[in-house]
C-alpha cells in the first residue's frame, strides 16, 4: 500500500462499529427544583424529538419521580460511535459544542413562570414535571430544530463540501436517442417533461449524456467537441432549456465528459490521425494531429509521448501529458460550465489518463466542492465462475485512484455493485460484511466517494453486460439507497420507457425507489452516516443505520427476536421483495 493511499485510508475509513452503541452516564446532583425540573423537561423533550446524533434516552418521562427537590438524578445520553456528536463523558464543567447548542435551544421557564402555570390551572401543589412539559414543547419547538440542524452540520463536518446530501440520477439509457425516431421530441425535450418527477425524488444531480457530435450515436466517441447542435439527443438550445429548468428546481446538471480520446476526422497514412477543424471561443485550434495521441496507442500511432493510463481501441488515445491538449479540454470544459449551465462532471473511462490529471480538469473548472465523480470500471476477482469473498484487490484499486486524484471525484463503487448483486442472486448475504466487520465494498472505507448504483447504461437495460437480478432491484435499491455512500438512480428504472423494458421489473419499482428515497431524506441519512451490521448471514442481512434505521435484506422470514427492532422504538416504514426498512419512531 502506498503512503498516499495509507493515508487516504486512515483519513476517510468510516467508524463501524459490531456492538451495541456505547452509552455515556452523566451522574448530578440538583440542588434546587428549577434545575430538577429543566432536566426532566429535556429529557421528555429528547425522547419524543429524537436528534440526529442522540437517540431517545433510556428513561421514559412518566417514570421520574415527582417530587425532585435534592434528589439524584441520572442524566443519559447515547452516542452511537466516536464519530457521533455525543454528550461528552468528561466534567460537566465542559460541554461539548453541541451539548451547548442543545442548552441554548431548549428555553426551560423559570420556577417563578412554573408555579404561576400550575396556580392559574387551580393547583395547590407543587409542579408535577409531567404536566409541565405539555405546556412548554410547542414554544420550544423553533429553537430545537435550530439546534437540530447545528448538530447535524458538526456530525457531517468530515464530509466532502458539496457532497453530503447528494442524490444522483442518471437521466438516460443506452437506447435513448433511439427514442426519439418518430417522436416530435428529441431527448432534451423529453427529459424537461420529466423535470418535476426527478424534482420528487428529491434529486439533486441530474447525470446527462455526452453533449458533442459524435461518431457513435450514444455519445461515448466525440469529435467535434463544440458543436452540440448534432448531438443525436437534441441541439445546444434544447439542452440549456434543460438545464434551466433543472436548475430551477434545485437540481445540478452533470455532464458525461469522454475526454480519454477523440476520434479523428481524417486519414494520415491510412489511419485517423488528424482531427477536426474547430476553433474554441479564445481562437486556439484543435486540429490535433499525430503528436495530440499517445505514442503507444496501439491502433493509431500517434507521436506524443506514452499513454498514461490504459488504452481504449475504438479511438485514438489523447496524450493528457502534452499541456496544449490538457489547457484545450480545460477551456472546453470551462465553455460547457459558463456557456451551456453544466456545473458537474462524471469523467467516463477514468482509467485512461493519470489521476492527477483528472484532479486538475476538476480544480480549474468547477472547484472542488461541486459534486463530480468517475467510472473507473475495476474488475472483480473470481475462481471460475464464482465471485471470491475477498474482494480487497479491485476496492485498493479504487483506493489508490482516489489517493492520487486528491479526492477530485467520486468513484462508482463497482465492488459493491457485484458483491451485493451476487449475495442477493446466490442468497449468501454474508458477502456484505467484509473480514473486517464492515461493507466489503469502496463504501467500506471512503463512503464519501463511493457512489452506490445497481444498475446503468453499460450493465444494465438493454446492452446487460453485468446486469442486476431484475426481479429484485428492489432489494437491491433498499441497500443503495440505504446506506452510508452516494445513492445514483437509473432513470428507466423510474420511468420505464417502452414496453419490453417495462417487462423486464416489477412494475411498482418506481414506487419503491421513491418511499426508500424519502426514508433516507426523513432519516438524514447521509455519505458518512454511521453503520452497524447486526447480522449478514445467507439468508439474511441486517444493519443500523445512524440508529434511526433497521435495514434488513434477504428471504428469511423468522428474523431471531434479538435482531428486530423494538416496536416501541421502531416502526415499520417499507417493504418489498426479500427487504423491510424500519424507521425510529418520530421522523
Amino acid at each position: 500500500m502506498s503512503r498516499r493511499a495509507a493515508a487516504l485510508e486512515s483519513r476517510t475509513r468510516p467508524k463501524i462499529s459490531m456492538s451495541r452503541p456505547k452509552i455515556s452516564i452523566r451522574t448530578r446532583v440538583f440542588t434546587d427544583d428549577d434545575d430538577a425540573n429543566r432536566h426532566a423537561h429535556s429529557l421528555f423533550f429528547l425522547e419524543h424529538h429524537e436528534l440526529p446524533s442522540f437517540p431517545a434516552p433510556s428513561i421514559k418521562a412518566g417514570s421520574l419521580p415527582s417530587e425532585m427537590s435534592r434528589r439524584q438524578t441520572t442524566f443519559i445520553a447515547h452516542a452511537s460511535d466516536a464519530s457521533q456528536l455525543a454528550m461528552s463523558t468528561e466534567s460537566p464543567s465542559s460541554p461539548t459544542p453541541s451539548e451547548d447548542a442543545l442548552r441554548a435551544a431548549i428555553k426551560l421557564p423559570t420556577r417563578e413562570t412554573t408555579h404561576r402555570v400550575f396556580h392559574s390551572r387551580g393547583s395547590e401543589k407543587q409542579f408535577e414535571p409531567s404536566d409541565l412539559i405539555e405546556r412548554f414543547v410547542a414554544d420550544v419547538d423553533e429553537h430545537f430544530q435550530d439546534a437540530v440542524s447545528q448538530i447535524k452540520a458538526q456530525k457531517c463536518q468530515h464530509c466532502k463540501p458539496g457532497y453530503s446530501d447528494v442524490v444522483l440520477f442518471q437521466a438516460f439509457d443506452w437506447i435513448s436517442t433511439r427514442r426519439s425516431h418518430g417522436s416530435d421530441k428529441n431527448y432534451y425535450e423529453r427529459v424537461l417533461d420529466r423535470v418535476d418527477l426527478l424534482a420528487s425524488y428529491g434529486v439533486t444531480h441530474a447525470w446527462l449524456p455526452p453533449p458533442s457530435l459524435s461518431v457513435s450515436p450514444e455519445g461515448y466517441m466525440p469529435s467535434e467537441l463544440y458543436n452540440l447542435d448534432a448531438s443525436e439527443y437534441g441541439d445546444k438550445a434544447s439542452l440549456k432549456t434543460l438545464i434551466a429548468a433543472l436548475k430551477s428546481k434545485g437540481i445540478v446538471a452533470v455532464a458525461d465528459v469522454v475526454i480519454n480520446h477523440r476520434c479523428a476526422e481524417y486519414t494520415t497514412d491510412g489511419r485517423f490521425k488528424s482531427f477536426a477543424d474547430e476553433v474554441t471561443p479564445s481562437g486556439r485550434k484543435i486540429n490535433w494531429g499525430a503528436w495530440a495521441i499517445a505514442e503507444d496507442d496501439p491502433c493509431f500511432e500517434g507521436t506524443g509521448a506514452s499513454d498514461s493510463g490504459d488504452s481504449i481501441a475504438m479511438a485514438p488515445d489523447l496524450d493528457h501529458s502534452n499541456p496544449e491538449i490538457r489547457d484545450a479540454l480545460i477551456e472546453w470544459l470551462t465553455w460547457l460550465r459558463d456557456d451551456v449551465g453544466f456545473d458537474g462532471w462524471r469523467f467516463d473511462f477514468v482509467q485512461g489518463y493519470a489521476p492527477e490529471y483528472a484532479r486538475e480538469y476538476v480544480e480549474k473548472t468547477v472547484g472542488f466542492e461541486k459534486f463530480c465523480c468517475a467510472e473507473n470500471w475495476v474488475g472483480m476477482k473470481w475462481t471460475h465462475d464464482v465471485l471470491d469473498y475477498d474482494q480487497n484487490a479491485p476496492r485498493r484499486v479504487l483506493l489508490d485512484w482516489l489517493a492520487a486524484a486528491g479526492d477530485a471525484a467520486a468513484l462508482f463503487d463497482f465492488p459493491t455493485k457485484g458483491i451485493l448483486q451476487e449475495a442477493i442472486r446466490r442468497r449468501e448475504f454474508w458477502r456484505l460484511r467484509d473480514s473486517r466487520g464492515g461493507p466489503p465494498g469502496l463504501a467500506g472505507y471512503s463512503p464519501q466517494n463511493a457512489v452506490l448504483f445497481v444498475d446503468n447504461h453499460d450493465t444494465g437495460y438493454p446492452q446487460n453486460h453485468w446486469p442486476f437480478p431484475t426481479d429484485r432491484l428492489g432489494c437491491g435499491y433498499a441497500y443503495a439507497l440505504l446506506h452510508p455512500g452516494i445513492p445514483c438512480v437509473f432513470g428507466p428504472h423510474v420511468w420505464c420507457a417502452d414496453a419490453s423494458q417495462a417487462a423486464c421489473w416489477n412494475a411498482n419499482l418506481p414506487r419503491e425507489i421513491k418511499t426508500l428515497l424519502d426514508i433516507r431524506r426523513r432519516a438524514g441519512i447521509c455519505c458518512e452516516s454511521t453503520l452497524t451490521i447486526l447480522e449478514a448471514s445467507s439468508e439474511l442481512y441486517m444493519a443500523n443505520v445512524d440508529d434511526k434505521l433497521i435495514v434488513k435484506l434477504g428471504p428469511m422470514y423468522d428474523v431471531p427476536r434479538e435482531l428486530l427492532p423494538s416496536e416501541d422504538e421502531f416502526a415499520l416504514a417499507t417493504s418489498g421483495d426479500d427487504y423491510a426498512v424500519w424507521m425510529r419512531r418520530g421522523f
